[in-house]
């Protein structure tokens, strides 16, 4: 064949290629597997939340969601990985309270807060404060004099540094006006059992610790926002504690490679919504301390700029680094 029938054949074939790829547009979506990339470690609860979120999409799309799980560097790894991925829905991160604050703890991320579009908010993990059980606060006015006769700043366990529960303190002690120090885990797990056992004053987690309150080995204060918890409601909220401006939570989301469709993200985020909203897996969401809140990307846009906002002001006045 002649060089110039080849050119001729080369073109013909990339127009058909260009063709398909018109045909299996935004309006087709998904027309293959779908990957959701979990920044951490298989059996923790992002993975489990996403594998439950995936088996519904699942189902609902009629093609494969398939979770990958990409711990390590402080969600950066996957990150990363996802913001470098193709801009047409396939690859998706789930963000978790990380997205923010790396921006602020971490100089030098591989990736632009830019590389990635917001698709939709997943849930939130109100946090509640915890305190041993011998300490006879129950408003942080009671706290704050039991701190003073102390003698001493309290001391706060929490997940490691830079961690949601970390933050929380901090704003925390901003907000009551009580010197704290901060006292690092590997995990939450191991950092509740201090607390139970007495050896660290207080912590902030989320639900699944509700059974120890409950069993009187620890002492529940408050849910860190401005209104009570149905799933907890004899629990004080923020305002009836005395800090009534305080709110902190920890949270999932999915985020897609940036210049993705908007007609893509509409999809997912109407798609994974309703999945979240059906009673069976909302009450295991539930179980598992997450209070399920999808939204638009619009919606979930707005919520990481007031969250950019107020992290960046407690990392900020505390000087948090990742040391």
């Amino acid at each position: 064949m002649k060089r110039r029938d080849l050119l001729k054949s080369a073109a013909l074939a990339a127009g058909a290629c260009a063709g398909l790829a018109h045909a299996q547009g935004p309006g087709d979506y998904p027309a293959r597997p779908v990957t959701i990339v979990v920044p951490f470690a298989a059996g923790g609860s992002a993975d489990v939340i996403v594998r439950a979120l995936a088996q519904e999409l699942s189902s609902r799309w009629g093609q494969a969601v398939v979770v990958d799980n990409r711990g390590g560097g402080n969600t950066v790894i996957a990150t990363n990985f996802v913001a470098a991925a193709p801009a047409d829905g396939y690859t998706l991160l789930c963000a978790s309270y990380a997205w923010v604050t790396n921006q602020f703890l971490h100089p030098k991320l591989p990736y632009t807060p830019a590389a990635l579009a917001p698709v939709t908010l997943l849930g939130t993990y109100p946090e509640m404060l915890f305190l041993r059980a011998d300490i006879p606060a129950t408003n942080v006015a009671e706290l704050a004099a039991w701190a003073k006769r102390s003698g001493r700043p309290m001391t706060f366990a929490n997940s490691g540094p830079g961690s949601s529960l970390h933050l929380a303190a901090a704003a925390f002690g901003d907000a009551a006006g009580i010197p704290l120090t901060h006292v690092s885990y590997r995990g939450s797990a191991p950092a509740m059992q201090d607390v139970a056992g007495g050896q660290v004053d207080a912590m902030f987690e989320g639900l699944t610790f509700k059974s120890l309150a409950d069993g009187r080995r620890i002492r529940a204060m408050f849910v860190a926002q401005p209104k009570a918890l149905p799933e907890w409601p004899e629990l004080p909220d923020a305002r009836q504690a005395g800090v009534a401006d305080f709110n902190m939570a920890s949270w999932f989301g999915l985020m897609a490679p940036a210049r993705t469709p908007d007609t893509v993200l509409a999809r997912i985020a109407n798609d994974a919504g309703a999945a979240l909203r059906k009673p069976a897996l909302d009450a295991q969401l539930r179980k598992l301390g997450l209070l399920p809140a999808p939204g638009t990307p619009a919606e979930y846009a707005a919520f990481l700029d007031s969250e950019r906002v107020k992290l960046r002001s407690v990392i900020s006045r505390n000087g948090i680094t990742m040391e």
